[in-house]
């Protein structure tokens, strides 16, 4: 493979080793980690280790952080984003080694155990495409389809399981004390995220317009959520 954008929301409690696992291939394959000088690593193994980091300081504990890497062979060039702002940027060496390991999150990409991840991760996504700033920018604070060109996988955790949400069927399962919990990061979710188009309507002044209102909330976990809704006016006088 030569493309490939890592994304996911991460939460961070506590760290407890030098280098803590967020997602990723064991042997260094398209791995992201997280160092206890608070910076993210982005890695790939090919013709030999090649990697990035962003700067020391650059992740706080207890602080949702949405984080991006990408690979690009092509453009021979690896970014990494935190929150939609690029922090790091390298050259690439060539194209990485393709391995047949399970994909991994929170847990030791070296192929052992350890490593592991005190906190949270959510809206987990893997394309087979280089994303662009804007583009990351666009979609990580809303949930998406799972039938995007270029998505490989996609985990949303919000059903309790692991499972894929992209027409990959790359399903996962937890192992050891990983579990769910309600979501919290800063996402809107799909599930109760409308898009509202009204019918055009004429108000007198002190006039009213009733508007019926149906948010679903199918396989979200038991939970207070919160839904956003913007109304604006064409009135060139009182807009």
């Amino acid at each position: 493979a030569t493309t490939v954008t890592f994304e996911t929301w991460m939460y961070v409690n506590v760290i407890q080793e030098t280098w803590t696992a967020i997602i990723g291939k064991p042997g260094r394959n398209y791995t992201l980690w997280l160092n206890s000088s608070r910076y993210i690593h982005l890695s790939y193994f090919g013709p030999g280790n090649t990697n990035i980091n962003t700067p020391v300081n650059s992740i706080n504990l207890n602080q949702w952080h949405h984080i991006a890497g990408v690979i690009d062979v092509p453009s021979g060039v690896m970014k990494i984003y935190i929150d939609g702002v690029q922090q790091a940027t390298g050259a690439t060496t060539g194209a990485a080694t393709l391995s047949g390991s399970p994909f991994r999150m929170g847990n030791s990409l070296d192929g052992g155990a350890g490593y592991y991840l005190n906190g949270k991760l959510d809206e987990v996504r893997v394309w087979n495409i280089a994303r662009t700033q804007s583009e990351i920018q666009s979609t990580m604070n809303k949930s998406i389809t799972g039938s995007e060109a270029g998505l490989a996988g996609y985990w949303t955790f919000d059903n309790g399981t692991a499972l894929d949400v992209s027409a990959n069927t790359n399903n996962g399962t937890f192992f050891g004390n990983a579990l769910t919990t309600i979501p919290n990061a800063p996402v809107v979710s799909a599930a109760i995220w409308t898009n509202y188009n009204l019918l055009t309507d004429t108000l007198s002044f002190n006039d009213s317009l009733k508007i019926p209102v149906t948010s679903m909330s199918t396989g979200l976990l038991v939970g207070q959520y919160t839904s956003y809704m913007t109304f604006s006016s064409n009135d060139p006088l009182n807009s």
